[in-house]
């Protein structure tokens, strides 16, 4: 096993967790992925690191009320 970092890392990673949501309801628009991505997202010390993707968050929070139900 290796580390590897950086978007080529990061972008499947994303691109998964989005197509998850979309599975889940198919009907979201990118501005309310951004939202959820946004608000679920665990911001990091290092200042030049983006937030740390938390997908169970941002699943749970795709299945809340705000949002609705599949």
């Amino acid at each position: 096993y290796e580390s590897f970092d950086g978007t080529s890392m990061a972008a499947p990673i994303v691109s998964g967790a989005i197509a998850l949501m979309k599975s889940m309801k198919p009907s979201l628009k990118n501005k309310e992925i951004l939202k959820i991505l946004n608000q679920t997202s665990k911001p990091l010390n290092d200042r030049s690191c983006p937030p740390l993707l938390q997908l169970e968050k941002t699943l749970k929070k795709k299945r809340g009320k705000k949002l609705g139900k599949p």
